[in-house]
């Protein structure tokens, strides 16, 4: 069995709680302001191994930041979440917190997307941010459909486990030999 943990961030009011809600297949509809941090746990099947997934609900709010470094160490999966249909989400800030814990898996991922409004399209935020040393992945999904919740989770996880069950690469390096530089025997000012 593998262990995974994953972060939840992102702005106040995106649906953090919401998503986290739908994908353990828990009612959305009286969920509460996470007040610090909330946990959960849930087993999963992916590929030919069995994923014990431990999902971190962190607070939004900025009195909670200074807890958050705590449980962001050692994540190996950090979904930042914002909300579609507002333009002022701050993604670039969350996006800079969670590549300072350097996971596996960062996922950017729009909520309430079965909201009618102008929906935002941050492709172009988050093109500085693909030649980091972690897989990014991006999509959209609506807590009130727990499918396309658990369809970006299965997403991350799977790539998480990609990510840690490939060997590493064995570069082969060429040998270079260094030779010290020939003094010429002549001097300029004899």
């Amino acid at each position: 069995m593998q262990r995974l943990k994953c972060c939840v961030v992102g702005d106040v009011g995106v649906g953090k709680t919401s998503l986290i809600h739908a994908f353990m297949d828990k009612s959305v509809d009286s969920v509460k302001t996470t007040m610090g941090i909330d946990f959960f746990s849930k087993s999963m099947y992916v590929q030919t191994t069995t994923v014990h997934l431990t999902l971190w609900d962190t607070a939004g709010a900025e009195r909670y930041r200074s807890l958050m470094h705590s449980y962001l160490r050692d994540s190996q999966v950090i979904l930042v979440v914002y909300d579609v249909t507002n333009p002022h989400s701050s993604i670039v800030q969350w996006l800079h917190l969670a590549h300072q814990f350097k996971p596996q898996v960062v996922c950017v991922v729009g909520n309430k997307n079965d909201l009618t409004a102008l929906r935002r399209n941050v492709a172009e935020l988050l093109v500085p941010w693909q030649r980091q040393h972690c897989r990014l992945i991006m999509g959209h999904c609506s807590s009130r459909t727990p499918t396309s919740v658990k369809k970006i989770v299965a997403n991350c996880v799977e790539a998480a486990v990609d990510i840690s069950t490939t060997p590493p690469l064995h570069t082969a390096f060429d040998t270079v030999q260094f030779v010290p530089k020939r003094h010429n025997s002549q001097k300029c000012c004899t």
